[in-house]
């Protein structure tokens, strides 16, 4: 292993396995939701206000589903632990990048030595990359308290994520470029951008310009998760398999948007990534914004972002003939699909639409017109529409 690549992996945190098992346990239920209202640009809180319960939503729907495990780990403060379908890999690190000036949302409108630090973590996903590991890394953007509000809020911190994506792509694909990486080891680097507006500021009640800079960051959160030694089938021997196989699918739906995902997931430069709605709704208090620390945030973020690199890898390597593949595609396509109409409908005639559900929304949303993502297969989805 290179030293870029063991640096990534101490960074990235130790696994589950190194923590005890009574690590410091927190009750959810004694702890505040974060509020939800937000002041005008230059102005700040003088304390939490008092919401009721249908603004906040239940606290713990989903736990049935999910079961014991999945709430074990969410009552750690720290969550030490990965839940279940991450079980064996890394905990996340996090980069945070804030101080941009009001209003920017470009790498280029930061710092020199900003830009120097996002760049260092190119080269510590290249060095990883080359000691085979899988990295998945999530983007998140957020921005400061505005009187232009909410709308203009959110819009900028999607902005602001997407941006960092794609310089972070470009600088990881010329890193491989001058180190000699194979092009196919950079389908082991899944990446997707998710974005939050005002919704978990740094500074909670800003009172200067200094404060508010705080608030308008972002973070680069990933995962590094070693992989036996690769077999003779390389991940561009798999698309092609699965191109194969769409043949088998019947309904012009599925084809039509499998084809391109299939397509665009031939691009290294391509962000991966879809939202699970039943994985948000396993956090406690997800509908209404729970009080959450920097760790749980991030362990939430990456929980319900869905890789689908990997995914396609797990599916091939489980499907023994054409035809399995081909209804097992078919069912990746229904997922990402029910997915997304899952979140469209808590905006849908709710009034306690939880403030996670409208931001995952609007990211959403934005992504469906981003060519470089995935979900752009999906734009204008409609359920009622799937087959056609």
């Amino acid at each position: 292993m290179t030293d870029e690549a063991e640096q990534f992996s101490r960074d990235a945190g130790p696994t589950a396995e190194e923590y005890p098992a009574d690590f410091g346990v927190a009750g959810l239920e004694e702890t505040e939701p974060e509020f939800e209202s937000e002041p005008a640009y230059g102005e700040t809180f003088d304390g939490q206000e008092n919401l009721d319960e249908s603004d906040w939503g239940t606290a713990a729907s989903g736990f049935e589903e999910a079961g014991p495990s999945y709430e074990q780990s969410y009552r750690h403060a720290d969550w030490p632990r990965e839940i279940p379908d991450v079980a064996g890999t890394t905990l996340p690190g996090t980069i945070v990048v804030a101080d941009y000036p009001r209003y920017a949302t470009k790498v280029t409108d930061l710092r020199p030595d900003q830009v120097t630090e996002i760049r260092a973590v190119a080269n510590a996903i290249v060095g990883a990359l080359l000691a085979h590991h899988h990295i998945s890394v999530v983007v998140e953007g957020f921005a400061d308290f505005d009187t232009k509000g909410r709308d203009f809020e959110q819009q900028v911190s999607i902005d602001r994520a997407i941006s960092a994506r794609n310089f972070l792509v470009d600088e990881v694909h010329r890193r491989a470029l001058a180190t000699g990486l194979p092009a196919a080891a950079l389908k082991r680097f899944s990446v997707q951008s998710a974005a939050f507006g005002t919704r978990r500021p740094s500074v909670r009640n800003p009172r200067n310009e200094d404060d508010r800079r705080q608030n308008r960051r972002i973070h680069i959160v990933w995962v590094s998760t070693p992989l036996p030694p690769e077999r003779q089938q390389t991940f561009d021997h798999i698309l092609d398999r699965a191109n194969r196989a769409l043949a088998r699918v019947a309904r012009p739906g599925p084809k039509r948007r499998l084809t391109c995902l299939i397509g665009k997931l031939q691009a290294s430069r391509t962000a991966d990534g879809y939202f699970s709605y039943d994985a948000l709704r396993a956090f406690p208090g997800s509908a209404g914004w729970p009080a959450m620390s920097t760790a749980q945030f991030d362990l939430m973020v990456k929980a319900t972002t869905v890789h689908a690199r990997p995914q396609i890898r797990s599916i091939a390597a489980a499907s023994r003939t054409p035809d399995e593949l081909a209804r097992a595609l078919e069912q990746l396509d229904d997922t990402i699909g029910r997915n997304i109409f899952n979140f469209e409908q808590q905006l849908v005639g709710d009034s306690s639409t939880g403030v996670l559900m409208r931001t995952f929304n609007a990211t959403i949303g934005r992504l469906q017109l981003d060519p470089q993502s995935i979900l752009s297969c999906y734009s204008g989805y409609a359920r009622i529409r799937h087959e056609q």
